[in-house]
């Protein structure tokens, strides 16, 4: 669900989740503690771009929100979940695209949905049962890369592209749902 409060982890870069602990079980992994990032506010929402193209006609914009580290592998992948939801400062443009993606292996497909209304002003999706297996080197220790994007046709430059993006887009809030190693 949709929390009110936004957190400016971000500023710093992307998140990093350490500590670790070998496993023989879900037993020993415990929840992560940093659990949601949130942006908000035009120069925030600006500065956090990771990356831009054009592809079609279309601006593209994205975060690289998260990169947890040390996720249980063990732990139910019915309990891994991340949510993202894009709050407007109105209703969501029509042509405004939202998209959540877990990427947790990189040699294998991500986990990527498209954002759909929620209320009146935001978009919103759960990404859940998100396996971490297929990315662990050792069985045991996983990782996620997670990642918010949004597409909507250009304005005729990118400069015209990012005064459309904050014009509409007020926030940004992901929350995820993992076990780590090596946290209680």
């Amino acid at each position: 669900m949709f929390r009110a409060a936004l957190f400016a982890a971000l500023a710093a870069g992307p998140l990093a989740v350490s500590g670790c602990d070998l496993v023989e079980s879900s037993d020993d992994c415990g929840l992560l503690e940093a659990d949601q990032v949130g942006m908000a506010g035009s120069a925030f929402l600006l500065a956090a771009i990771t990356g831009s193209q054009l592809l079609e006609g279309q601006r593209v914009f994205w975060w690289d929100v998260a990169t947890l580290e040390n996720l249980c592998v063990a732990a139910p992948e019915a309990d891994n979940n991340v949510e993202f939801t894009l709050t407007f400062s109105g209703p969501p443009p029509s042509n405004f695209n939202g998209f959540g993606r877990v990427q947790p292996a990189y040699l294998y497909q991500p986990y990527e949905l498209s954002m759909a209304p929620s209320g009146t002003n935001s978009l919103y999706v759960k990404i859940s049962g998100i396996g971490l297996a297929q990315g662990s080197q050792d069985g045991k220790h996983g990782y996620a890369d997670i990642r918010v994007t949004v597409e909507f046709p250009t304005q005729g430059s990118e400069q015209a592209d990012r005064a459309y993006l904050v014009a509409h887009l007020a926030s940004i809030l992901v929350e995820w749902h993992f076990e780590a190693l090596g946290h209680d």
